[in-house]
């Protein structure tokens, strides 16, 4: 049977903070773990938006398709579920300032100093694409305020992918599961506190006489509020700013309530300081101002056209914000559009993931059998190693009692060149060389001593040929006769 293929996901964190870019990376490999190119792949996400580039072309969306590249590799990346998705500029800065933080799950007691940070960074002059981030990511994901960084509320974000390697292999699933980890709420308690920190309204309501008049102090509430609101930048720094310029003028009414000039002023300090507090954050409490701001007409005598031009102001805001809102029908109706969506998705992935499933389980491999062959393998193994042992151990002893090592190579390496060098040493340098000259240079050759020899034996040719001549024509000048016989004589 053919060896599944397999697949895996690797985040780049597995606790990433709400808003921080996440990759994740999937490969595929061979049962021998060799990455497997050219396998689609598809990869849905349970929460958030995925997106992945196949090729040339960009993919967005709960779900993305796309193909293994070399090594079996690919990327996607998840981002929070936001439309429109935030703009570069404003996922940079918001990346750079999560980064910041550390990873999600740091000692709680370090969070403070780290949030306080954010926050500053959050309002400062040169952070308009940080907190537009910011408040995109409040609007949809506010989590209540915290006083510290524990028990940070997590959401569950899990990635399904399916590989479909071309047949006879079966499709392979796999998932990871992130803790996104919302920061949120312990962000608003720093800015908060920041915003608290700021002494201004506070200087500004110190320096108001209690003596004065009612219609002056209801005037330079309202001034004072509004100034030090109107400095404050970000959705959420105003926000946070009114309801600490709210409590700021609370806490300077009731410090000061016993040294007003009778019930009358203290009420309606109370009124404009609210109405001030409200006019400056704008919303449903624009109401609750206007008639607060009318009151204050009504009791203090400030000129109608200055009040009247105010509230038209006032009600124009309030018209754009009624034109610009969203009900909660159009809520219910987006939740029932998803809803649908999500149901036919269902049912359109249902037969076809269902079947893989099936599949999958019938030819699946389960942890028992791999068990079960581990053992097996293991009592092979040892009866292999019982087999052998006998046989193959006095063989490796007896190479082991005779081997020669490299050291024992190298030293005999060392003493042929110490015998080679004396022996050099002994010839003498060029004496040798000196003696083998003068033998070459008076040397009889072997062709020398052919010559000779062709030499000497035409000589003796000669010589004996004319010693025959010589000898043969005396012989026949000279013919020996025969003469007496002489007889020995012996003792008588």
């Amino acid at each position: 049977m053919l060896a599944p293929a397999r697949l895996s996901i690797r985040p780049s964190v597995t606790r990433p903070w709400l808003g921080q870019g996440l990759r994740l990376t999937l490969q595929v490999t061979d049962a021998e773990g060799h990455g497997l190119p050219g396998i689609p792949l598809t990869c849905l996400a349970g929460w958030g938006v995925l997106s992945a580039r196949d090729g040339a072309e960009p993919q967005r969306g709960a779900s993305v398709a796309i193909a293994s590249g070399p090594s079996g590799l690919a990327t996607i990346e998840l981002e929070p579920p936001l439309t429109p998705p935030l703009p570069a500029a404003e996922r940079a800065s918001l990346a750079s300032a999560l980064a910041g933080l550390g990873p999600a799950g740091l000692d709680a007691a370090k969070m403070p100093r780290l949030l306080a940070g954010l926050a500053a960074a959050y309002r400062a002059e040169a952070g308009d694409a940080l907190r537009a981030a910011v408040d995109r990511l409040h609007a949809g994901f506010a989590a209540p305020a915290a006083s510290n960084a524990a028990g940070l509320p997590v959401i569950p974000a899990t990635i399904f992918a399916v590989a479909e390697p071309p047949p006879p292999a079966a499709p392979v699933l796999a998932l990871v599961t992130l803790r996104v980890v919302n920061w949120l709420g312990p962000f608003a308690t720093a800015l908060q506190a920041a915003i608290e920190g700021d002494d201004r309204l506070p200087a500004l309501l110190k320096e108001m006489g209690v003596d004065q008049e009612a219609a002056q102090l209801a005037k330079n509430l309202v001034g004072a509020t509004r100034a030090v609101a109107g400095l404050e930048r970000g959705v959420l720094g105003q926000s946070l700013r009114d309801l600490v310029a709210a409590d700021s003028v609370n806490r300077y009414l009731g410090e000061n309530a016993g040294r007003f000039k009778g019930q009358t002023m203290v009420e309606l300090a109370r009124a404009a300081g609210a109405s001030g507090a409200a006019i400056s954050g704008g919303g449903l409490a624009v109401y609750t101002a206007i008639e607060s701001a009318r009151d204050v007409r009504q009791v203090t005598g400030l000129g109608d056209a200055r009040l009247d031009s105010r509230i038209e102001g006032l009600e124009g805001r309030l018209t754009l914000a009624e034109q610009g809102r969203v009900t909660r029908n159009d809520l219910a109706a987006l939740e029932q559009r998803q809803a649908a969506d999500l149901t036919r998705l269902r049912q359109e992935m249902g037969a076809s993931f269902d079947q893989r499933i099936r599949t999958l389980e019938t030819d699946r491999v389960t942890r028992a059998e791999l068990v079960g062959l581990e053992q097996r393998q293991a009592v092979e193994l040892t009866r292999l190693r019982q087999d052998f042992s006998g046989a193959l151990e006095p063989r490796l002893r007896a190479l082991e009692t005779d081997r020669v090592t490299r050291a024992e190579l190298a030293a005999l390496g060392q003493r042929q060149a110490a015998d080679i060098a004396g022996l050099r040493q002994e010839m003498g340098g060029g004496r040798l060389d000196q003696r083998l000259t003068l033998l070459e240079q008076d040397r009889v050759t072997r062709a020398e001593l052919a010559s000779l020899t062709e030499r000497q034996n035409a000589g003796l040719a000669g010589l004996r040929q004319e010693l025959s001549t010589t000898i043969d024509q005396r012989i026949r000048n000279n013919v020996i006769r025969p003469g007496p016989v002489i007889r020995p004589q012996g003792p008588r």
